[in-house]
C-alpha cells in the first residue's frame, strides 16, 4: 500500500508501509505525539550507521525550535559500521530542569574522585557534602572551591601539618596544628563593604587542607602592631618652650621624629652587623669542632703508634742482645781456630771475609750497617709515598707526580737470586693514618724485581718509609 505525492497517484514513494507494517515517510510535520500507555523503555528514534560511511562521517541529529538547535545528539562512524566521539550538546542559555529545582549533580560523603562517576569528563561537578565543597574536574584532575563563608586552602596545596623540623622552610613542611576558635575576642564588628580585611587561620580540615577566615583590619591592627605603637606610645618628642605657632610645633615634631629615623636606621644597622657576626661565629664554632674532632681522632691513633713503637724497640732490644751473643760466638771461633788468613781486619777493626758470606746459629754485635754496593740491586733503602695535589682530570692521581697518595713502588735486582724466598721490613718516619702491607712485583719469566708499600687511606702530607730486605733460608736437617 502507497501514498504518491500530489493529488493523484504517481510514481514516488514518500510514504510507504512495508509488509512487515514499518511505515516510512519522506517528511513528517506532527502535533502533538505520545507513547503508548504503560510502554516501558521506549527507543525514541534511531540513526542507523553501517560501514558504507566512512570514518569520522559525522552522524547527528538535532530538536530544533523555530530553525534553531537547542539540543544535539552527536556522533562519528568509525567505518567499520558503528560509532566514536559520542557527545550531547545543550545551547547555553536553555536550562534542563532535570528535578524541580533545576540541573542536580551528584552528591557523596567526602572528597570527589573519578570512582564516584562512571566517565572520567573533564567539566564533571560534584558536592562534598563532609567538608562543604564544591568539586569540578578539569585537566584529567580534582579540583575544590570552598561552600563555606570563610575560605579553603586545598591540602594538596599546604605542606604536612604534622611535621616541623630544623630544615622546615626548606623541606616546605613548616605548617603546624591550629586550635579553632569560631569568634576569637578581637573580632569585635561585622565588616561592612569597603572594610579592608586581613586573612587567619581558623583550623584545619579532617584531611589536612587550612580553612581560614577574614577579619577586619580595625581588629587586627593592635595584634599585627602592638610591639610597634608601645615603642611609638614611649617617644618622648622634646620641643622648645618658645614655640607660639602651630608652624613650629610642627617643625619640631618634624625634627625629633628625623632624629628618631635616623636612630632607628643606626639600629636597624647595628642588628645587621650583629646577625652577620652571629653567622661569622657559627662558622668559626662548626670550624673549630671540626677541628677537635680531627685532633681527637690524631690523639687516638698517636696513642696507637706509641704502643706499636714500643713493642718493636723491645723487640730490637731483644735482637740486639741476641746480635752480642753471636759476635762474641764468633770472635771465641775466630781466636780458637785462627781465622786471619781467610778474615781480613781493617785499621778500624772492620772485618771482611773477602768475599764470602757469614753463616752462625746467632750473631751478637753492637751494631748492623748493611752496605749497597750495587745501586740497581739494594737490600736497604727510603721510599716516599707523596699525596695528590692537583687532580684536575679526576683519575685519583696527582697530575705533576702521578701519585695516587696510597703507595710507593721500589725496585730492586736484589730480589732476583732470592729464590728460596725474601722477606722486607718497612719501619714509617711519619704517622700515616692508615694501615701498610707489601706487594711484590713479579715478571712473567717468574723473577722478583721489586714491591710495593701500600695504604689503607690517603695520606695528606707525605711521608718517608724505611725499607729492609733480606733473604731467608731454611736448612732442616734429616731425620734419620
Amino acid at each position: 500500500f502507497k501514498i504518491y505525492s500530489g493529488d493523484g497517484l504517481g510514481s514516488g514513494d514518500e510514504f510507504v508501509i512495508d509488509a512487515t507494517g514499518t511505515t516510512t515517510i519522506a517528511n513528517l510535520n506532527l502535533g502533538a505525539t505520545t507513547f503508548d500507555e504503560n510502554a516501558g523503555a521506549v527507543t525514541w528514534i534511531d540513526l542507523p550507521v553501517t560501514s558504507s560511511a566512512a570514518v569520522n562521517t559525522v552522524e547527528s541529529y538535532s530538536a530544533q525550535i523555530d530553525g534553531n538547535s537547542f539540543l544535539t545528539v552527536y556522533a562519528e562512524s568509525d567505518g567499520a559500521g558503528s560509532i566514536t566521539s559520542t557527545a550531547s550538546m545543550v545551547r547555553a542559555d536553555v536550562q534542563l530542569d532535570a528535578s524541580t529545582d533545576g540541573v542536580v549533580t551528584k552528591v557523596v560523603a567526602g572528597a570527589c574522585a573519578d570512582g564516584n562517576f562512571t566517565r572520567d569528563t573533564n567539566g564533571t561537578l560534584c558536592v562534598d557534602s563532609t567538608n562543604g565543597r564544591i568539586y569540578y574536574r578539569y585537566g584529567g584532575a580534582w579540583h575544590y572551591t570552598a561552600q563555606t563563608a570563610g575560605f579553603q586552602i586545598p591540602n594538596y596545596e599546604t605542606a604536612p601539618h604534622n611535621k616541623l623540623t630544623d630544615l622546615a622552610e626548606e623541606e616546605m613542611e613548616n605548617a603546624l596544628p591550629f586550635d579553632s576558635s569560631n569568634y576569637p575576642e578581637y573580632l569585635t564588628k561585622r565588616m561592612i563593604p569597603g572594610e579592608f580585611l586581613i586573612p587567619y587561620v581558623d583550623e584545619y580540615l579532617e584531611d589536612g587542607a587550612v580553612h581560614g577566615l577574614y577579619a577586619r583590619f580595625e581588629d587586627v591592627k593592635g595584634k599585627l602592631f602592638g610591639d610597634e605603637q608601645k615603642k611609638i606610645a614611649e617617644l618622648s618628642l622634646q620641643t622648645t618652650a618658645n614655640i607660639t605657632t602651630l608652624s613650629e610645633l610642627q617643625a619640631a615634631v618634624d625634627e625629633q621624629l628625623q632624629i628618631a629615623t635616623t636612630n632607628f636606621a643606626a639600629l636597624a644597622e647595628k642588628d645587621a652587623l650583629i646577625e652577620a657576626g652571629l653567622a661569622d661565629h657559627e662558622t668559626y664554632f662548626a670550624r673549630d669542632l671540626s677541628r677537635i674532632e680531627a685532633l681527637e681522632a690524631a690523639t687516638a691513633g698517636i696513642v696507637l703508634d706509641q704502643n706499636a713503637a714500643a713493642t718493636n724497640l723491645a723487640a730490637f732490644q731483644s735482637d740486639i742482645e741476641t746480635l752480642q751473643e753471636q759476635v762474641g760466638t764468633l770472635t771465641e771461633f775466630f781466636n780458637a781456630f785462627d781465622l786471619g788468613n781467610m778474615v781480613a781486619k781493617d785499621e778500624l777493626g772492620n772485618v771482611d771475609l773477602l768475599g764470602g758470606a757469614l753463616r752462625t746459629k746467632s750473631l751478637a754485635t753492637g751494631g748492623i750497617t748493611v752496605e749497597v754496593s750495587d745501586e740497581d740491586a739494594p737490600t736497604i733503602g727510603t721510599a716516599e709515598i707523596l699525596p695528590i695535589k692537583v687532580d684536575a682530570d679526576n683519575d685519583g692521581k696527582d697530575d705533576e707526580s702521578g701519585a695516587d697518595g696510597k703507595s710507593v713502588q721500589v725496585m730492586t735486582r736484589a730480589m732476583i737470586p732470592m729464590v728460596n724466598g725474601s722477606r722486607i721490613f718497612t719501619s714509617f718516619k711519619g704517622n700515616p693514618n692508615a694501615f701498610s702491607w707489601v706487594e711484590k712485583i713479579v715478571t712473567e719469566d717468574g723473577e722478583y724485581i721489586g714491591f710495593k708499600i701500600r695504604l689503607s687511606e690517603q695520606v695528606t702530607e707525605k711521608v718517608k718509609v724505611d725499607w729492609w730486605l733480606i733473604e731467608q733460608k731454611d736448612v732442616f736437617s734429616q731425620t734419620p
